[in-house]
């Protein structure tokens, strides 16, 4: 038996060491993904919020678009967006930038049907979720159009 008390206490101080370097690596290995998920919803968060914002600035119709007609053709979008860009899983947070960028660049423009139909296909192009998203609802899209353009809407 070591009567040494320095080396005791060398021992001890290592056998407890042993456990928490253990636990220290654990901590890091777990707790790195979920603060790099964090992050990435916050930038999505972000980015959701600033194409929202102004596409919810186009639900005023138009002077010469029927109310009722420009509702049913905006919420339609409007719908489409929060379902393409769900999640960061849904779209990549490169695209959903240039998604908020061009969105930006037509919000430029005056707001018209052809916005709302822009906006319609480019949800298409952000990716397959996108893309399947816009080809299941195709026919909810086209109604919405009819309903416009049958109303004398231009």
């Amino acid at each position: 038996m070591d009567t040494n008390p320095n080396r005791t206490a060398r021992n001890l101080f290592l056998a407890l060491l042993f456990p928490v370097v253990l636990l220290l690596i654990a901590a890091v290995s777990v707790g790195t993904p979920l603060i790099l998920q964090y992050i990435a919803w916050q930038k999505f968060n972000a980015e959701t919020e600033r194409i929202e914002t102004i596409v919810e600035s186009w639900r005023a119709p138009p002077a010469n678009a029927d109310p009722v007609d420009w509702e049913f053709a905006w919420q339609t979008v409007y719908n489409a967006l929060g379902n393409v860009c769900f999640t960061p899983e849904t779209i990549s947070a490169t695209e959903f930038a240039r998604l908020r960028e061009d969105v930006e660049r037509k919000n430029q423009q005056p707001i018209t049907f052809e916005t709302l139909e822009w906006l319609w296909w480019r949800l298409g192009h952000t990716g397959p979720h996108g893309n399947e998203y816009i080809t299941q609802m195709q026919p909810l899209w086209e109604e919405a159009k009819q309903s416009y353009f049958e109303s004398g809407n231009n």
